[in-house]
């Protein structure tokens, strides 16, 4: 453990990031405390489990958003075995195509740049032409309603099962000591002015979390793991008065099958292919053999029937399939694309605010959890978290 701490980290939001986080910091021997506004789990609502949970890096922009990615997936292999649930990743690599036809080239020829770019950067990807003859060779049981014009080959791409992971992290923090309160909604952070900070006496603190509930939570810091909930939670603080940070919410829309009565994919674990209402469609198939289908709300207006339908055309397999769930979500984006993690270092801001907001929160849940720990409980400054700390959208802050 770092330095000791007479208050809790309070860490608000529990899907796969804030779980990740309160775990690492749990196992780094730091008491904490989660405030969770649902139930830990729920399927409605929650960008963690409405995601299809790719682990991946293909094409993240910049280089050091891309670096962060690679090393989240990195760290899944390891994060899952000491949680005691390897069976939650499941790898075999993601496939992505493109369909042929001349209102299709852009597509392809962007998808080759994809695979070139990640080719220079060393990511393990590799470009298939050759029509369906190399995708059926990896995946004999898969259906192209259109031609294929080139695809990718992620192939050491993987998904996670979010809800075995974070029901992994829950009994692992409280059997370290730390709380989980479920159906207990953040309303306010409120600050103080503290007077320990020997450089900037005068530095605003948040000194408690408070609930809708009327109970307040004294912390030493806070953790804001709470998605597009997160800008509510800030109305009381310096961040506000800057707008910061600015949000672009995303509806998401999965379904998700009854189990299979066996595995869908021989040896992919995820498959991106082109959609007849625009966009892709994403499948992968969890390990209690039960399907999860995507696309982007705001690719498909009919909802959960064309959605199934189009998976149908390209897994044939799946005609027949019921659908046990619908899950919808805001997916938290912002608004320059890149996570907001770590404290602000700007003079005015309270120091002991912890930021977790990104989109792609399952590739980076592992790497943020451990970022977070050398931070809060070890007391370390990470450098290679300054490109992506809220000062980058606070106009008029100082250093």
């Amino acid at each position: 453990p770092g330095p000791a701490m007479a208050l809790p980290v309070v860490v608000v939001g529990f899907g796969i990031v804030g779980a990740s986080v309160a775990w690492h910091l749990a196992r780094s021997g730091v008491k904490v405390i989660v405030l969770e506004a649902g139930s830990v789990n729920r399927t409605q609502g929650l960008a963690s489990t409405t995601s299809m949970a790719w682990v991946n890096s293909r094409d993240k922009q910049p280089l050091h958003h891309h670096e962060l990615n690679v090393e989240g997936k990195d760290l899944w292999a390891g994060f899952v075995h000491e949680l005691g649930c390897p069976q939650a990743l499941t790898g075999g690599g993601d496939v992505t195509w493109v369909a042929a036809g001349s209102d299709r080239g852009a597509a392809a020829t962007k998808l080759r740049e994809v695979v070139s770019r990640g080719q220079q950067r060393g990511y393990p990807v590799r470009l298939l032409e050759g029509g369906c003859r190399p995708l059926a060779a990896l995946e004999p049981e898969i259906a192209f309603p259109t031609a294929p014009a080139v695809a990718s080959h992620c192939y050491t791409d993987s998904h996670v099962d979010v809800g075995a992971v974070v029901s992994a992290c829950l009994d692992g923090i409280e059997r370290l000591g730390g709380e989980v309160h479920q159906r207990t909604r953040a309303l306010a952070l409120d600050m103080d002015m503290d007077p320990r900070q020997q450089h900037h006496p005068h530095q605003p603190h948040v000194s408690q979390v408070r609930c809708e509930s009327g109970r307040a939570y004294p912390c030493s810091s806070v953790v804001l793991c709470a998605g597009t909930g997160v800008p509510a939670l800030l109305a009381n603080t310096p961040a506000a008065d800057h707008g910061a940070p600015p949000l672009n919410q995303r509806p998401g829309m999965t379904i998700v099958t009854e189990p299979l009565p066996s595995r869908l994919f021989r040896s992919v674990a995820m498959w991106h292919a082109p959609a007849s209402f625009g966009g892709a469609i994403a499948i992968r198939q969890l390990p209690d053999n039960s399907v999860q289908i995507h696309a982007g709300a705001q690719e498909c207006k009919d909802g959960a029937a064309q959605v199934l339908a189009e998976a149908v055309a390209h897994a044939p397999v799946l005609a027949g399939a019921t659908i046990a769930q619908v899950r919808e979500a805001e997916r938290p984006v912002p608004a320059d694309g890149l996570p907001v993690l770590g404290a602000s270092r700007m003079s005015g801001m309270p120091d002991n605010v912890w930021f977790a907001l990104m989109h792609s929160g399952v590739t980076l849940a592992p790497a943020v959890g451990r970022l977070a720990a050398l931070e809060l409980a070890d007391g370390a400054h990470v450098d290679r978290l300054d490109p992506f700390r809220i000062d980058r959208f606070l106009t008029g802050a100082k250093l």
